[in-house]
């Protein structure tokens, strides 16, 4: 039974977390392109999997730009900048990376406390 289920459910949380990871990376690229000032006064963060030129070191990562995406990617889970607010795009985007992280959390949340409250009733 575990043979069969574990590919699926393993397939379905890549799904999310790729989903989650491309979304991110859209958000952040459509504040690069569009609303670069604030991009700048953001720390100039970077995606997961897309850099900005001004970002890329020759030897390493720009710690300025890492942290800004760690800030951001929390950030933006819980307040909506005021530059989102005047782009359609951008609302789409936080709010589909909301759902997706909710999905992501859910999702390895729920087996964890179906487990713990089977154990605990028996």
């Amino acid at each position: 039974m575990w043979q069969i289920i574990l590919p699926i459910v393993v397939v379905y949380l890549l799904t999310i977390l790729i989903s989650l990871f491309l979304t991110l990376d859209k958000l952040v690229r459509l504040e690069y392109s569009d609303h670069r000032p604030m991009w700048e006064k953001d720390g100039k963060p970077r995606g997961v999997f897309w850099r900005a030129s001004e970002t890329r070191k020759l030897f390493g990562i720009d710690i300025r730009s890492e942290w800004a995406f760690n800030r951001l990617s929390f950030v933006w889970l819980f307040s909506t900048p005021e530059w989102m607010h005047s782009d359609p795009r951008a609302i789409r985007l936080v709010n589909r990376l909301r759902i997706l992280t909710f999905i992501w959390n859910a999702s390895i949340l729920l087996p964890i406390i179906v487990i713990l409250v089977m154990v605990q009733n028996k």
